[in-house]
């Protein structure tokens, strides 16, 4: 008999680490902005690129290859994140969206 249990995904980075980033980036001396560990969200999707390099740019081969996205999130504030590399810190993120800048 074959184990179909389910996956469990571990997060690259704690949400401890991603709390801290959105803090530093977003916290002025007008404002008090806190996000604390415990309000983020997890997510956590494949996404396919055009180049072996995925999301990280820089030379790569020409293929077809999917890499898996994660992202801290709570309520628009998010840190995206492949492979324990940091992406983007933002404050514009919406699940199911694109998490690339605009160019």
């Amino acid at each position: 008999m074959r184990d179909i249990s389910v996956k469990t995904i571990v997060p690259s980075i704690t949400p401890d680490t991603a709390a801290e980033l959105l803090n530093k980036k977003f916290a002025t001396a007008l404002s008090e902005f806190q996000l604390i560990p415990d309000e983020l969200v997890y997510c956590s999707w494949p996404e396919t690129f055009g180049s072996t390099s995925g999301p990280f740019g820089g030379i790569g081969g020409q293929a077809l290859t999917e890499f898996r996205m994660e992202a801290w999130t709570a309520s628009g504030y998010a840190v995206i994140f492949c492979g324990g590399r940091i992406l983007r810190v933002t404050n514009d993120f919406n699940i199911g969206a694109r998490w690339r800048p605009s160019k």
